[in-house]
């Protein structure tokens, strides 16, 4: 799908994240990374745009609300998914993982739950604690 550069540009601004190299790097659409220009005003030229994951069979529907984060030298994207084609499918909050951040990334579901008849999750993150607890934030509605 080809998107117009405005386009493009208000969904890097929505997805962006500053990695731990001093490089501003942009996670979108949402398979997709691209490196930002060091005031994030534009995409670098001559920088990198490369498509991080190909979608599998199982993940032909949506795909939103990236969370793109390093933990322990480790890339990890998270997301919705949600195929609505499919009957009886829920959202689930699906997880990319790569020790480099261009790939090759794994696919992982790591919730997928009505949440007491509310129709699956939405968005999340996980955070981590000093002491190296893991927690998990996840939205759903009703």
């Amino acid at each position: 799908m080809d998107i117009s550069l405005p386009v493009r540009l208000i969904i890097m601004m929505l997805l962006c994240f500053l990695m731990m190299t001093a490089k501003s790097i942009c996670f979108m659409a949402p398979d997709n990374f691209v490196r930002l220009k060091s005031d994030l005003s534009d995409v670098e030229p001559g920088g990198i745009d490369q498509k991080i994951f190909e979608r599998d069979a199982d993940e032909q529907g949506l795909l939103e609300g990236s969370q793109a984060f390093k933990h322990n030298g480790r890339y990890y994207v998270m997301m919705i998914s949600m195929d609505w084609s499919i009957p009886g499918r829920l959202r689930r909050e699906v997880c990319y993982r790569a020790d480099k951040i261009t790939g090759p990334y794994e696919k992982k579901v790591i919730l997928e739950t009505e949440f007491q008849g509310y129709g699956g999750v939405g968005q999340g993150c996980i955070v981590d604690t000093p002491d190296g607890n893991w927690y998990g934030f996840i939205f759903f509605s009703g």
